[in-house]
């Protein structure tokens, strides 16, 4: 099967860079989160930051859908690997069978 569609001799492809900032803090973030949401609830802060964070809700969905996407393509690569081994070992097989009956045979 994986013979019929060219995948057994392509390439890989090159394994993206995980970037990740030095001085990232994901605690510290979370409570800056909710120190400036306590200050707006209870008013402590001025008219302009009504506006909701949408700065944390946009990185939390990046992060979020990268560890997704980064998961697909684990179980994806990992099942690739499966049908070729199985593909090289059933080529085995076949390969001594028939190596042993040509053998018997003569």
């Amino acid at each position: 099967m994986a013979i019929l569609s060219g995948g057994v001799f392509k390439q890989r492809k090159a394994k993206p860079f995980d970037y990740k900032p030095r001085y990232f803090s994901p605690e510290k973030q979370e409570l800056e989160s909710r120190v400036n949401e306590s200050k707006r609830k209870y008013g402590d802060q001025e008219a302009k930051s009504n506006v909701p964070d949408y700065e944390t809700n946009i990185r939390n969905n990046f992060r979020q859908n990268k560890d997704y996407k980064a998961m697909k393509e684990r179980n994806f690569s990992r099942m690739k690997l499966m049908i070729r081994i199985i593909t090289i070992s059933m080529i085995l097989i076949i390969g001594v069978l028939v190596y042993q009956l040509l053998r018997m045979a003569s």
